[in-house]
Order: C-alpha cells, then structure tokens, then sequence
C-alpha cells in the first residue's frame, strides 16, 4: 500500500514539473533559514560567554559621551577607569 501511494506521488509531481520545483525550492529555504536562525541563537543565547569570569566585564564608553546623549550612556573618565580598577583588586 505504500508503496503504491509512493508511486502514485511521484507520477503527480512528474506530471507538474513547475509546481514540483516550486515545492523543492519553498523547502529548501524553510530548511535553510530555519538552520540559519537556530545557529544565531545557539550561538548568542544558549552558549556562555567565552569568558573566564563573564559576570567581571564592564563596559566602557568614549568619556566625552554627553549624559543624556544620543544613545543615552553615560562615558566612563580616566578616574572612573582607575577607581573600579583598584575596587575589584579588593
């Protein structure tokens, strides 16, 4: 039985060419892109950070950012820089 329903499948969609190579084609880029939009969040969500100790990162902006400014960060001075430095040697 299946194999007769096997063949009958493939008659169809060698009767339909273009119908079968738009079918192809819709699948394979389903496939593609969902394989393309796991990698992403595999790799920015579900893997840690390839940090020794991720949770001692900071961030440090240009320090003539304006408070307020364009993207509403706030800089870090060199006296900043220095005081979390001797801060996390503590």
């Amino acid at each position: 039985m299946l194999r007769d329903e096997l063949q009958h499948s493939a008659r169809a969609l060698l009767r339909t060419p273009s119908f079968t190579f738009i079918a192809v084609v819709t699948l394979a880029l389903g496939i593609g892109a969902t394989t393309a939009i796991y990698t992403v969040v595999d790799a920015v969500v579900l893997r840690p950070m390839p940090y020794w100790q991720p949770d001692a990162l900071v961030s440090i902006l240009h320090p003539t950012t304006p408070p307020g400014g364009k993207d509403g960060r706030w800089g870090m001075s060199a006296a900043d820089i220095l005081n979390s430095r001797t801060k996390r040697k503590l």
